[in-house]
Formats: C-alpha cells, structure tokens, sequence
C-alpha cells in the first residue's frame, strides 16, 4: 500500500487495538473500537476504522438473578484476530461484577469487524 508520508509502497503492519471505552447500559454491554494499519516504515496509520460493538446480557443464564443489581463493567483485554486485508476484527474480554457480591466475576467476550478505509 501507498504510504502518504514515505511516499512509496510499503508493508503494513498490524496496529494494536484501541477501545475507548467499554459501558454498560441496562443489560447491553457496549465498546468503541479504533482498529489501524501502520506504515512498517515511518509507524503513520495508512487505514483504519472505527466502529461500535455491542452484546445484550439478558439471556446469560447466570446473570439472570443479577441484571436488577447494580453492576460494573471493566475492560480486560482486547486483541486483533486474523481478519481478510480489507477488514480488521477485534475480540474485546470483559469483566462484569455485581454488587450484591454472590457473583463471582463473569468475563464475557464482544467481537466486532469493520472495514478498513484510507486514511487521508
């Protein structure tokens, strides 16, 4: 691909990625993903995508008994999977607790895909 800075054609590298922020809403967990693709010579994002994911909790039969407590979610880790080169995909493991403290900590998983487009 085209890097604008080096001006050249150049290998990309897969980029790390980034979850500005992982909430809860009701019972929909939600998370915003930024997902890039770097130059392997100058580090410039050349493509990228932005996207929203989200996962409704109500028929987690072990949350059941929970989803009228006040709850806390937390992000855990978030990784890049193999993904064809026009798309990138991104799995996002999170922690719920619950305040009554008779839940041990549930660690679910969102997956999100978007498709990646030319950065300026």
């Amino acid at each position: 691909m085209l890097c604008p800075d080096c001006k050249k054609e150049v290998e990309l590298s897969k980029g790390d990625p980034q979850v500005s922020r992982v909430r809860l809403n009701g019972t929909v967990v939600h998370a915003t993903i930024e997902i890039g693709d770097l130059c392997g010579e100058c580090g410039r994002l050349v493509q990228g995508s932005k996207t929203d994911i989200e996962r409704d909790l109500k028929d987690v039969p072990s949350l059941k008994s929970h989803l009228q407590h006040k709850r806390k979610v937390e992000l855990l880790k978030a990784e890049r999977i193999y993904e064809p080169a026009e798309y990138a995909s991104v799995k996002i493991t999170y922690g719920l607790t619950c305040d009554c403290d008779r839940l041990p900590m549930y660690e679910g998983t969102l997956l999100g895909s978007a498709k990646m487009v030319v950065q300026p």
